[in-house]
């Protein structure tokens, strides 16, 4: 979520009803879409990183199994933690129930180890053998929006290849070492957006845009 990196990645979520994010950690995106699409479900697997989630939003933390079976599917709005993993969502809920043009899937899993200059590791990590089922599930939609982060490495690279990337430079936290980041999206450049709150490649060129449209 820092700044510049939230509204590149903002910038390209196209104007939905559902909005997915894996892996959400902190939500670090959702908190920052200022107009939210009309269900905001955040997936989270570490059990006291989702308690931790849903109280900081003031919203209740499912199960996955709980969600799966009482609230997906009904005619809710709101947002959503659960307690799950991405590949809960991936393997069971599945793409018949997903895999919709108004659906959007934010993914920000954790780096592939070899990418990254800290020996710092995560509760949860993916193999490299999980980050190429991961992309593989995501290469099987059709219809839904999806988005996923990585480091440049030659995995993603070689099994997302016909997606479009955009790159955007982040600022590591434990070295303060920049970064350039990769962002795989399975859809065209955007002519309708979620929240055009960020629209411009910089400050300035947002505060003209808003100058503009008073």
């Amino acid at each position: 979520g820092q700044d510049g990196v939230f509204q590149t990645i903002i910038n390209e979520i196209p104007s939905v009803v559902d909005y997915w994010e894996l892996f959400a950690g902190d939500a670090a995106i959702y908190r920052k879409i200022k107009n939210k699409p009309k269900r905001c479900i955040l997936v989270e697997i570490d059990h006291k990183q989702a308690k931790s989630l849903a109280k900081s939003l003031n919203v209740q933390c499912f199960t996955f199994d709980y969600f799966l079976f009482n609230v997906f599917g009904h005619e809710l709005s709101g947002t959503f933690v659960v307690w799950g993993s991405a590949f809960d969502v991936l393997e069971v809920i599945r793409m018949e129930h997903l895999d919709k043009p108004d659906t959007y899937i934010f993914a920000d899993p954790p780096y592939v180890l070899e990418t990254r200059l800290s020996n710092a590791r995560y509760k949860h990590e993916l193999t490299d053998e999980q980050h190429v089922t991961l992309l593989n599930h995501f290469r099987g939609f059709k219809y839904a929006n999806i988005g996923i982060t990585t480091y440049p490495n030659d995995t993603y690279k070689s099994v997302l290849d016909p997606w479009r990337r955009v790159e955007y430079s982040t600022v590591t936290r434990n070295r303060g070492a920049v970064r350039i980041e990769h962002f795989y999206l399975n859809y065209d450049a955007l002519s309708q957006w979620q929240d055009v709150s960020y629209i411009g490649k910089d400050y300035r060129e947002r505060e003209a845009l808003r100058k503009q449209k008073k």
